[in-house]
């Protein structure tokens, strides 16, 4: 309606000249659309995405004529970029700014598909309306060639005329002196991700929990929250049998010593960050483990077994990675400090032996995969 009334004062002020000059006067020259710069980037999981090159021909082919020129010659520069979603789909970011670098807009795209190509379409319209929004983008042409000089453009009938943007709803693509667009997607209906999860499966080698390094199996859930690097760990660890002797063999006499095992589990809360790359973080763990440390003589009189139970203080320490979309893998060091001193006692030829005695500090490590949900 607000077209109408300018179209209509506009005829109406060419017929009063045309009376009082007998001549009709020429329309005003149309506004020449100015000159733009593109930047493309693809991020991390994007690498499928069209190139520069190819945007570049989308875009100058929805508006028939060449548009982008050199960043020193741009009286526009649109900056672009994709990135694969965490989960799935991808998200399209859009700004525009002014020769003096003010940014005049900004656009977010996004598409639930695991597929680029769904979003392509839009990015390009996106841009082409962000450039000229008065262009007819009703009918593409093929990107190849691409005509140098652009052809007046035919007045399209009413029902293909490319959708405009509201500028009170959309106010951000506002451009000065221009009409602002309406080329947005449907909003997306993907639930918030409050947090990531991930199970580990790690082999692991321990000092100062068995009378020898002791290699064992372990098992780790974590769970992190999305907007903050906190998070919190839950795990088991096996040690299998290994001996320690209170007395070599010799001449008529055999082995005696004992054999001890252990299994832990660890519960520790936990600082996780990327490393400035989200396919790589860096995580510090501070807790508890608690478990049972078994141990069998024998070689001695009055074998026994006895059993006592472990409660140490933990400190862990690790860097996990992505090599696919949802595997990981994942490399640590651990600090363990008993909280309950722990002696094996076997009596030898009359005699109280020590076979083993905890240390006052023990560590590890381990290499472990898994998967992230």
């Amino acid at each position: 309606m607000r077209v109408g009334w300018v179209g209509a004062g506009v005829a109406l002020t060419r017929l009063a000249a045309a009376g009082s000059t007998g001549v009709m006067p020429p329309p005003p020259p149309p506004e020449q659309p100015r000159p733009a710069s593109l930047s493309w980037v693809r991020g991390a999981g994007a690498e499928t995405c069209p190139g520069p090159n190819a945007l570049a021909i989308a875009v100058e082919a929805r508006l028939r004529r060449r548009v982008f020129v050199a960043a020193s010659a741009a009286e526009l520069a649109v900056e672009a970029s994709v990135r694969r979603e965490t989960d799935s789909g991808f998200e399209v970011v859009l700004l525009v700014s002014g020769p003096d670098g003010k940014v005049l807009g900004r656009r977010e795209l996004t598409s639930p598909e695991r597929d680029c190509s769904s979003i392509i379409d839009s990015v390009v319209l996106a841009i082409a309306l962000m450039i000229d929004p008065e262009a007819d983008l009703a009918s593409p042409i093929s990107p190849t060639p691409i005509a140098p000089v652009p052809a007046p453009a035919p007045v399209p009938a009413p029902s293909a005329i490319a959708p405009r943007f509201s500028a009170w709803e959309e106010p951000r693509l506002s451009l000065p002196g221009q009409a602002a667009t309406e080329a947005r997607t449907a909003p997306s209906n993907k639930p918030v991700r409050l947090m990531r999860a991930s199970l580990m499966v790690s082999g692991t080698v321990e000092t100062g929990l068995l009378p020898v390094m002791s290699p064992g199996l372990g098992v780790a859930g974590r769970a992190v929250l999305s907007e903050w690097p906190l998070g919190i760990e839950l795990g088991g660890s096996y040690y299998p049998p290994q001996q320690a002797l209170s007395r070599s063999a010799s001449p008529g006499e055999r082995e005696a010593g004992a054999k001890f095992s252990a299994w832990v589990l660890h519960l520790s809360p936990c600082w996780v960050a990327d490393m400035g790359n989200p396919k790589l973080t860096l995580s510090l763990c501070g807790g508890a483990g608690v478990g049972e440390l078994s141990a069998k003589g024998f070689g001695v009189q009055y074998p026994r077994a006895a059993s006592t139970v472990l409660f140490d203080a933990e400190l862990r320490g690790g860097l996990q990675g992505h090599i696919l979309d949802s595997v990981l893998v994942a490399f640590g060091l651990n600090l363990t400090v008993p909280l309950r001193p722990y002696t094996s006692h076997q009596t030898v030829d009359g005699h109280l032996k020590t076979v083993f005695q905890r240390p006052s500090i023990g560590g590890g490590t381990k290499i472990g995969v898994g998967l992230e949900f």
